[in-house]
C-alpha cells in the first residue's frame, strides 16, 4: 500500500507543478476530475488476460491469474419469513478486480494502463480516480481537453468501464476564466 500512496503523492505534486507553471504564466487552467464508478466490480476477466497478453506479462504468470480468477461463482440465496427458499441461484464471477489486495490494484492498473494512451494533456491516474489538467485554450480549432474527453469516453465504453458523472467535478483556474 505504502508504494500506492507515494505514487499518488508523486503524481499530485507533478500537477501542481505543472497548473502553477501555468497560472504563473497568466494562463488559464481547467481541471477535470473522474471517478470511476464500481471500478474493481467492472474489470472483466477476459479483456484483463488479453490486457495482460498485449503488455507481454509471462505467459506462466497469466495463466496464474486466469486460473486464479476463472472458475469462481457468487450465490444468492433469498428466504422467506418462515424459512421457505424464493430464491436460490449461483452464477460464474466474470468481473471484478479484488478489491483490498495488492492483487487486485496491480490487476486494475494493467487493466487500465492504456486508457490515457497519447494524451494531448498532462493525465494524473489513481485506482479508481484520474484528474486531467488542461490549459484552456479560446479558440475552438484547438481545445485538445475536448479530444482528451472524448478519447477517454470511447476508452471506458469499449472496455466497460463507466464514469460515475455525479462525481466528477471541474476546477477552473486563473484570473478572468470565463468558464
Amino acid at each position: 500500500m505504502v508504494s500506492i500512496k507515494v505514487a499518488q503523492l508523486i503524481q499530485t505534486i507533478e500537477s501542481n507543478d505543472f497548473v502553477t507553471r501555468l497560472l504563473d504564466d497568466g494562463l488559464l487552467v481547467d481541471v477535470i476530475f473522474f471517478d470511476q464508478a464500481k471500478l474493481f466490480d467492472k474489470v472483466q476477466h477476459q479483456l484483463l488476460l488479453l490486457k495482460m497478453e498485449a503488455c507481454r506479462v509471462y505467459e506462466d504468470i497469466v495463466a496464474w491469474i486466469e486460473a486464479f480468477l476463472t472458475g469462481r461463482t457468487q450465490r444468492v440465496v433469498i428466504h422467506d419469513a418462515t424459512g421457505k427458499t424464493l430464491y436460490d441461484d449461483e452464477i460464474p464471477v466474470i468481473s471484478g478486480a479484488l478489491q483490498g489486495t495488492i492483487l487486485g490494484f496491480t490487476l486494475f492498473g494493467i487493466y487500465t494502463i492504456d486508457c490515457t494512451t497519447h494524451p494531448k494533456n498532462p493525465w494524473a491516474l489513481y485506482t479508481g480516480n484520474c484528474k486531467l489538467l488542461g490549459l484552456v485554450q479560446i479558440s475552438p480549432n484547438h481545445s485538445t481537453m475536448q479530444e482528451d474527453l472524448d478519447q477517454l469516453s470511447r476508452w471506458s465504453s469499449e472496455w466497460s468501464l463507466q464514469f460515475n458523472m455525479s462525481k466528477c467535478k471541474v476546477l477552473h483556474l486563473g484570473y478572468d476564466n470565463s468558464r
